[in-house]
């Protein structure tokens, strides 16, 4: 059964903008000098301490990139110290960092345990050396499984790993492999996202000029398809997220469930009630003044919250409850939609209960096409 989040309690995310080395897809907001990261923790710092939130009952805290795991411990221990100031932090709140294999050691996740983090999602992305050197990440196949077996010794026993699927240029019977042996590790948790070709990045423009094969939409689906097939056993709850039972990622369930969360620090996002907020981009302007870095506001109207409350809800498993709808926004669902629901139906792409519509299996990488439906 999928973990409900606390809807009273809000979510906290903390963005490390920092790489090692930039991978050859990434269109995130990261740099590869990072020769500014104890001043921009001087920043986050000034940021958290500086918001004015009106809930400060919080029950998940992510850290996200980049690469967090560049920062040090000490670095670590004094945002977590920071936020545990300036909010109250539940006694059970998931607190995660993500990690790339290359950057993190047993030393290092002894002290992100002891310090209170209790889960960990390590950025893998294949367990094939090519896979590894095509996505132009800094570590191989042994490098990603000793973090996983240096995490568990740390005293890690909720792991993520993330993988990439879709790749145009994987060789033949790599892929089941890989799943096949991810089945096998001692995780609880599977991230796996395509391989998305984003405007100006390298293998974009290497794929433009002819240097590398296109990507393909039938071995991406080829590739996700798969993973039923593999007989991983994880649940699948949302799109791109599968887990052991009651193990799924509590602070991304907020977001599915549109609940608060507030971000901190470059290019990071916050969701409270019916306004959301990102800060700039600019990693100089943040540095300089982290209390005036907002550069996008907006306050949802009804027709705008319902669209995204729906569209979130059907990236899930359990899909949109026809009750939820009419409690929230005071719709009585099937009437507002009725005809969008018939031809999706018609379709393929929603199946219906009494509760409610879900996405078929089909739809799982057609989503786009029914969330334009109801926005």
């Amino acid at each position: 059964m999928t973990y409900i989040p606390d809807k009273t309690a809000s979510g906290i995310y903390i963005h490390i903008p920092f790489c090692r080395r930039k991978c050859g897809y990434c269109s995130f907001v990261s740099y590869e000098d990072d020769s500014r990261i104890g001043e921009y923790v001087s920043s986050l710092i000034r940021e958290i301490r500086g918001r004015q939130v009106d809930n400060r009952s919080v029950d998940t805290v992510f850290f996200g990139g980049g690469t967090p795991s560049l920062l040090t411990s000490s670095q670590y221990y004094t945002l977590l110290n920071t936020i545990y100031d300036h909010f109250s932090v539940s006694d059970k709140c998931e607190i995660t960092t993500e990690a790339n294999p290359g950057t993190v050691d047993k030393v290092g996740l002894k002290d992100l345990h002891s310090m209170g983090f209790n889960r960990l999602s390590l950025g893998i992305q294949s367990l094939d050396d090519d896979d590894l050197r095509y996505l132009g990440r800094i570590h191989d196949r042994e490098e990603a499984l000793l973090a996983i077996k240096d995490a568990r010794s740390a005293g890690f026993d909720n792991i993520n790993i993330d993988l990439i699927y879709g790749l145009p240029e994987r060789r033949p019977g790599v892929w089941p492999k890989v799943l096949d042996e991810v089945g096998k590790l001692e995780i609880t948790h599977l991230s796996m996202y395509a391989l998305t070709l984003e405007e100006d990045t390298p293998l974009a423009r290497s794929i433009t000029l002819g240097k590398h094969a296109p990507l393909s939409d039938d071995k991406a689906a080829d590739d996700y398809d798969a993973v039923d097939r593999a007989g991983l056993p994880f649940e699948q709850y949302e799109i791109s997220n599968w887990a052991l039972p009651g193990l799924e990622c509590r602070h991304n369930l907020k977001y599915w469930h549109r609940h608060d969360y507030h971000g901190f620090g470059v290019a990071a996002h916050s969701c409270v009630g019916r306004e959301r907020f990102a800060n700039t981009d600019d990693l100089k302007g943040y540095i300089d003044d982290p209390l005036d870095s907002v550069d996008f506001r907006e306050e949802l109207d009804d027709e705008k919250m319902m669209g995204e409350t729906i569209m979130l809800a059907l990236r899930t498993s359990e899909g949109v409850r026809f009750d939820d709808i009419s409690r929230i926004f005071n719709v009585k669902f099937e009437d507002r939609f009725g005809h969008e629901i018939s031809d999706l139906m018609r379709d393929g792409l929603v199946e219906r209960s009494s509760a409610g519509i879900r996405l078929t299996k089909r739809a799982r990488l057609l989503g786009n096409q029914v969330f334009m439906r109801f926005i």
